[in-house]
């Protein structure tokens, strides 16, 4: 079925993309939980395409929360735990590639700090310009968000 694009608000958005996140993960025709059925579909080029696009919605939802509610966010003392989950899931989409460049764009002042610190942490010469130069992955990306000067530790 082909999907029609909608306006929503930013809460609206965030919760339609768990709840289909949760669907994905929750079919186990997607997700198998047999070990054989795991080595078929796990393998697959539409099981890569899947996780990409699981990976791409996160981002954007890491997106929405830090242009729009990065400040209730931090007046609850929530930001360090913000900042902490999204350097985790930074770290694993560096290391295995799952970010297209024109993705991270717009969060580029919050996602190139963390990429430096990945690569130090990992032992990999970027030259400091950002960009991936692990064999696992060529697809590393780079960005501005002029929304927040709020850096991620």
């Amino acid at each position: 079925t082909a999907c029609t694009a909608i306006r929503v608000s930013a809460p609206q958005y965030v919760n339609l993309v768990l709840q289909w996140i949760s669907d994905q993960l929750n079919d186990r025709t997607l997700f198998p939980d047999d070990a054989h059925d795991e080595q078929v579909v796990y393998a697959t080029p539409a099981f890569a395409a899947l996780c990409g696009q699981i990976f791409r919605r996160l981002f954007r939802v890491y997106g929405i929360l830090y242009t729009s509610f990065f400040g209730t966010m931090d007046a609850l003392d929530m930001a360090p735990h913000l900042n902490t989950c999204f350097k985790h899931f930074m770290y694993f989409c560096v290391e295995f590639g799952l970010l297209p460049e024109r993705e991270v764009e717009p969060l580029a002042i919050l996602v190139q700090p963390v990429r430096k610190q990945y690569y130090a942490l990992a032992g990999i010469g970027n030259g400091g310009n950002g960009y991936n130069t692990s064999k696992r992955s060529n697809n590393s990306t780079r960005s501005r968000c002029p929304t927040t000067q709020q850096s991620v530790r």
